[in-house]
């Protein structure tokens, strides 16, 4: 059946306790990194997948894992998403802790894709200088080239360019 978004987590006590507390949409990678083939699966059932690691280094290394392995996969009209976590939280215990709609209330405001792409590599990056403009930009290009959908590359090219400080032209191509 088609749903409106999945929700991604580590878990299988992850998917179970969410289910208990009315959130059905849910599934786990079990242990496993994140594959091309599990959301080549999930988008032929959503537009919209949502990662949500648990709240510490091993979560947010996912989680880093998980964008890399999603830029590939952001044809148009799809969406990317992610739910981070409190420091040692997971789902199981955050949903047990706020219960079921507050948990959705998070999931629904989840960060884009696109934020957590410029978030996740700028760390760490001087943008106030040349150096760290031009650094962000060999690192984040390469991505950016990466994905499939036009409008959506071409957007995030545009993001980049305003980011940095140069024409979306000025910005070379792979």
């Amino acid at each position: 059946r088609q749903l409106d978004s999945v929700l991604v987590v580590e878990g299988y006590m992850d998917v179970v306790m969410l289910a208990q507390h009315g959130i059905a949409n849910a599934t786990g990678t079990l242990g496993t990194a994140l594959t091309p083939a599990h959301l080549q699966r999930l988008y032929r059932y959503t537009p919209r997948v949502v990662f949500c690691f648990d709240g510490d280094d091993a979560g947010r290394r996912a989680a880093a894992r998980a964008l890399d392995t999603a830029l590939a996969f952001m044809q148009d009209g799809r969406q990317a998403a992610f739910l981070f976590l409190p420091e040692g939280e997971d789902p199981d215990s955050l949903v047990r802790r706020v219960g079921g709609e507050a948990f959705r209330d998070l999931v629904v405001a989840a960060t884009p894709l696109s934020e957590f792409l410029f978030e996740h590599h700028a760390s760490g990056i001087d943008l106030a200088t040349v150096d760290g403009r031009a650094a962000l930009s060999k690192v984040l290009l390469p991505g950016i080239e990466r994905i499939p959908g036009t409008v959506f590359r071409e957007l995030m090219r545009n993001a980049l360019a305003q980011r940095i400080g140069v024409t979306t032209e000025q910005l070379p191509r792979a």
